[in-house]
């Protein structure tokens, strides 16, 4: 019989995985690996969980002080020690992680502000991204792995587990997955709005005879939530689904790094997104100019750069007014 893995073991090989996949993205067979690692016993989850958190705390640390301390990189015989390190920071800060881990067997909720981008890793080895002005409530349990998606758009990023799917909802649409890559958004007429980058979900709504599978590169729009007042006809379907290039799912993930990506919008259309993220408005006080569509990479946090642009492209003019900026010919 095997000799069972002790707890500082677990933490030591956890401490590597994280270091890992903090120095790049893991290949096809490394990915499968760890897949392999962490399924084989339940404990190693939680511990992959703390690696992680304690990795980015130490980025983050890292790069709060690289403007006013020099931190000399280890050299070569000390790198072995510093990644065990981790693995007793991770042992040490224990009380910590396991107290947030309890909060998540409970209720936890988790806001950004408007143009915050937040990342967080979940107790089982799960991550959500938050993008701007999203709030979510976690719900966990040895039995369940419930997220309810009350108001904006997450990033979910799940890890495998056949007993406990992972379920998010969003009104009354439900997205249900096992170990797969998603989005989650919910839009301003109170539909839903999910795309798949990776495995396959499925969503369903009441009316509905049965959950629609959703595939990578598949894009899942859910009509609003009963009651709600919107100019949907009486033949739409609860869910309706669009297959999407490898590109446009790149392109709609662009708001993790800061940035909003066009491929063909309207003006209008642009201007509206640039309002998620920005108390600075873009007014087009000329109808016609709105109708012009734009392509290209630009800040999320910088509308009046995005307005200066489209002014030089249509010729049209730039005039700041307090918190709003007007575009015209």
């Amino acid at each position: 019989m095997p000799k069972r893995e002790t707890s500082s073991e677990i933490d030591e090989a956890a401490a590597r995985w994280a270091a890992r996949l903090d120095r790049a993205p893991l290949s096809h067979d490394e990915d499968a690996a760890l897949e392999a690692w962490l399924s084989a016993d339940i404990r190693r989850r939680g511990a992959f969980a703390k690696a992680h958190a304690v990795m980015a705390h130490t980025d983050r640390a890292r790069a709060l002080g690289s403007g006013s301390v020099d931190v000399p990189s280890a050299p070569p015989h000390r790198r072995r020690a510093l990644l065990l390190g981790a693995s007793a920071l991770a042992a040490g800060l224990a009380g910590v992680f396991v107290a947030s881990e309890i909060v998540l067997r409970q209720t936890a909720e988790l806001k950004t502000a408007k143009g915050e981008v937040r990342h967080v890793p979940l107790s089982d080895g799960s991550s959500v991204t938050l993008n701007t002005d999203t709030v979510l409530r976690v719900n966990f349990s040895p039995a369940t792995r419930d997220v309810e998606l009350v108001a904006g758009e997450a990033l979910f990023n799940v890890a495998k587990d056949k007993q406990r799917p992972f379920i998010v909802t969003a009104g009354d649409t439900r997205v249900r997955a096992v170990g797969t890559s998603f989005t989650v958004r919910c839009q301003k007429d109170l539909s839903v709005r999910v795309v798949v980058s990776e495995g396959v979900v499925e969503v369903s709504k009441p009316g509905q005879p049965r959950p629609v599978r959703v595939a990578a590169n598949v894009v899942a729009v859910t009509a609003a939530s009963a009651g709600v007042a919107v100019p949907l006809a009486a033949s739409v379907a609860p869910v309706r689904t669009q297959t999407l290039g490898p590109n446009e799912v790149v392109r709609g993930l662009a708001w993790r790094e800061g940035m909003l990506s066009f491929d063909g919008e309207t003006l209008a259309e642009a201007a509206a997104e640039f309002d998620r993220y920005s108390t600075t408005r873009i007014v087009i006080d000329d109808p016609e100019l709105g109708h012009e569509t734009v392509t290209g990479l630009f800040s999320a946090s910088d509308p009046q750069g995005f307005a200066k642009a489209v002014a030089i492209s249509f010729n049209g003019q730039v005039k700041v007014k307090g918190d709003q900026v007007h575009l015209s010919r």
